[in-house]
Formats: structure tokens, C-alpha cells, sequence
């Protein structure tokens, strides 16, 4: 990684071959046990994601997003058989995972989502859109949180190519640049129900994969410059109220 990584975070190239270069060395799963895979630690699984971070935080976050977002939601929430379709394949590099649930005005904000999921013959038809989604755009499968006639979010399998998916890659990025983060556009995304993920069925499902994946999102989150959180930070809406001016009154600052 070290010697080339460079180059793509100039050029803001993802270097998709490192991916299966991870998933040779066993380095995707972010802990995850699967059979067939020697065990790994959340110890181990954290020194991972530090050391590749501490080369480059595109790399960590990588791991954070294919293992720790997308694998897990599919080993938590996932059928069998969509265990045995897709885990091993992802964790050997074979396959791209995206979680998409950070929509263009809000991010983990379950009362905010409004990407829909409406009923239709043989499954659902999926429409809104998902910002700032590592993997979204590379070709692979897109675990999508939306919200049901229910009125709960549940998780969805998109393979990329599907009709009515459009991902943008965004541009311009002044941190994590050798990920690709994908502006994603759903229209009337058909999903058949075998791709629906059964456990999955309400935010709190979200937030198990949520809550055991932060350990992994740690690791590149200390190499972010702090000008990548300014924009975001101050416009972005959650539960109805921005998440406040920036920068920050100086008693909440460290200076």
C-alpha cells in the first residue's frame, strides 16, 4: 500500500486492487466470524484498521465500510441463504460492499429517512437518494436502509447494476480521498423479496450493525483533516434541527 498510495489520494483514484489484496490476507472482516475463516478478535480486528489506517485512512475506512457495514449487516440481519451468497465472496475481496443510509440532509437519523420502500408484485420498488457512500458506485452490492409503509426502516440488497440505480462519484473530496463516496439516485429500484433482508425490520436493527462497527470507524477517523467536517457540519439537518454553526462557541473547542 505504501508505496503507491500517493498517487491515488493526488488523483483521487480508488485502488480497487487493494481490496482483493485485503481479502487475500484476511484483512476485510473487521472481526467478523464466518466459517471457514481462522477467528479473529475485536482486539485484532481493531489493531488491523489502525496500522492500515495509519498508512492510509481511505484503506481503513474500506475495511470499515465492505466488513464492518456491509458484511454485518448481511450476517446480522441476512437470511442463510443470502449469508452464503454474499459473505464469503465479500470478505475474499471478490465483491464490493456499500451500506447506504447517510441521505443528502441528514445521517444516522432514523426519523429523518425518507428513501421509501413501497410494496409491489414479487417485492419493492425503491426510490430517494444516499450521499456520501463508500462503494456505491464500484460495481458491487448496496445494502439500502429505507423506510417501509410500516413506517420502520428496514435493509435491502441492491446489486449496483439494477435499473434505477445511479451512483456519482463525488469530486473534490479534501479528505479520504482514495475511497470513492458515491452520490446515489434511486428510481423505482425493483428489489425481489429474496433480496429483502428478514431481520431487519426496524431502526434498531440499523443500530446493531451500527453500534458494532464504530470500533472500526475509529481507525481512519483520526487522519481527517478538520476542514472535511466544516461544510457538512453545518448544514447537514438532523431531527429536524441543524447540527449547529460552525465553528463551535470556544467553550466546546479544545484551543
Amino acid at each position: 500500500m505504501l508505496p503507491v498510495i500517493d498517487g491515488y489520494w493526488d488523483r483521487g483514484d480508488y485502488p480497487l486492487h487493494l481490496v482483493r489484496r485485503l481479502g487475500e490476507a484476511d484483512l476485510l472482516r473487521d472481526g467478523l466470524a464466518l466459517e471457514g475463516f481462522a477467528p479473529m478478535s475485536k482486539m485484532a480486528a481493531g489493531l488491523v484498521n489502525m496500522e492500515i489506517s495509519r498508512g492510509d485512512g481511505s484503506i481503513g475506512t474500506i475495511i470499515a465500510v465492505q466488513g464492518g457495514l456491509a458484511m454485518r449487516s448481511i450476517a446480522l440481519c441476512g437470511s442463510e441463504e443470502q449469508k452464503r451468497k454474499w459473505l464469503p465472496a465479500l470478505a475474499k475481496g471478490e465483491e464490493y460492499g456499500a451500506f447506504a443510509l447517510t441521505e443528502p440532509t441528514h445521517g444516522s437519523d432514523s426519523v429523518a429517512l425518507e428513501t421509501t420502500a413501497t410494496p409491489t408484485a414479487g417485492g419493492v420498488l425503491l426510490n430517494g437518494e444516499k450521499k456520501w457512500i463508500g462503494n456505491g458506485s464500484v460495481g458491487g452490492v448496496t445494502v439500502v436502509w429505507a423506510r417501509a409503509e410500516d413506517g420502520q426502516v428496514h435493509g435491502y440488497l441492491v446489486p449496483q447494476d439494477s435499473a434505477g440505480y445511479t451512483a456519482t462519484v463525488i469530486e473534490g473530496k479534501v479528505s479520504l480521498r482514495a475511497i470513492w463516496q458515491a452520490h446515489i439516485r434511486l428510481e423505482n429500484v425493483f428489489v425481489p423479496a429474496e433480496n429483502v433482508l428478514p431481520g431487519a425490520n426496524s431502526f434498531k436493527d440499523t443500530s446493531r450493525v451500527l453500534l458494532a462497527t464504530r470500533l472500526g470507524l475509529r481507525g481512519p477517523l483520526w487522519v481527517m483533516p478538520l476542514p472535511a467536517t466544516r461544510r457538512p457540519c453545518s448544514t447537514r439537518r438532523s431531527a429536524s434541527s441543524s447540527a449547529g454553526p460552525w465553528p463551535p462557541p470556544k467553550s466546546f473547542r479544545n484551543d
